[in-house]
């Protein structure tokens, strides 16, 4: 059997990771979660507003939200 193509197993890979976004009022908490054995991927911006384009100087009625792609079989939602 011949061995399946890296983007396949990138594809997979990636369908098996879970999601979690929290919206802490802050990015600083994103470097934390970074850290975790089972954490793969984190990323950080804006929610739940009605404001165009928020930044960080402006951010509006949005919340700073934190996303957390993880492992699920190495980490749960509750750690």
């Amino acid at each position: 059997m011949g061995s399946a193509p890296s983007n396949i197993i990138k594809a997979i890979s990636r369908m098996s990771l879970s999601r979690a976004y929290l919206g802490m009022q802050c990015f600083w908490g994103e470097s934390a979660f970074a850290k975790l054995k089972g954490v793969k991927k984190t990323r950080v911006g804006y929610a739940g507003g009605t404001t165009v384009n928020p930044t960080y100087r402006n951010i509006g009625d949005h919340t700073e939200v934190t996303e957390v792609q993880f492992d699920p079989s190495l980490i749960s939602y509750r750690q």
